[in-house]
Order: C-alpha cells, then sequence, then structure tokens
C-alpha cells in the first residue's frame, strides 16, 4: 500500500521526505526518479545537510519539483490510471475464455 499523501505531493510538484522502509516501492520511486528523500535511522544528519544546501540552489530544487510533477501525471493520475485499467480489461475481454468443465455447455438460444 503506498500512502496516498505521496501522490498528491507528487501531483503538485512537491518533493517528498519518506521516512520508511529503503526497500519500499515509495522509496524505489523516490530515488529511480529523484523526487525526494529517504529518510531512515541512520542518514538523518546526511539528509538534513542535503535539505539545507537545497535551499541554497532554486535551480536544483526547481528541477526536482517538475520532475515529481511529471512522474504524477505520466504514471499516477486519474487519467492515466483510468487509461491503464481500460487497456487491461480490453486485453482480457479479448482472451478466448477456457471452458469450465463443471458448467454444462452454453446452448445456442
Amino acid at each position: 500500500i503506498v500512502p496516498s499523501k505521496f501522490f498528491g505531493s507528487l501531483a503538485v510538484g512537491r518533493p517528498v521526505l519518506f521516512a520508511g522502509s529503503p526497500q519500499s516501492e515509495i522509496a524505489r520511486l523516490i530515488e529511480e526518479h529523484d523526487v525526494g528523500w529517504v529518510l531512515t535511522k541512520s542518514n538523518g544528519h546526511e539528509i538534513g545537510a542535503r535539505l539545507r544546501s537545497l535551499a541554497k540552489r532554486p535551480r536544483e530544487l526547481r528541477a526536482m519539483r517538475e520532475r515529481a510533477f511529471r512522474l504524477y501525471h505520466q504514471r499516477f493520475s486519474c487519467q492515466t490510471t483510468v487509461n491503464a485499467w481500460d487497456r487491461h480489461l480490453r486485453l482480457l475481454l479479448a482472451k478466448p475464455r477456457l471452458h469450465d468443465s463443471t458448467m454444462q455447455p452454453e446452448t445456442p438460444a
């Protein structure tokens, strides 16, 4: 389960500070797309230093915000999700149905 605040932050282009398992899907997305930071028990000082440094580099912050916004709209927006479900359902409907041996064969009407 992915916390919904993650999506809301991405949707408005806000980088994410995630305190959770580094092996989680959120952590993987944050690191893979460079849209925030994964806070662990051992890296708090490092993350703090990175945030202070970022405050002095508005271009880098703007780029991170743009990546967050882009990630949301490419992968998680309502329209993207609905389109993905539509594709998957259409593929399922197009596959031939397996015959269930416990059911009686259908007779033409």
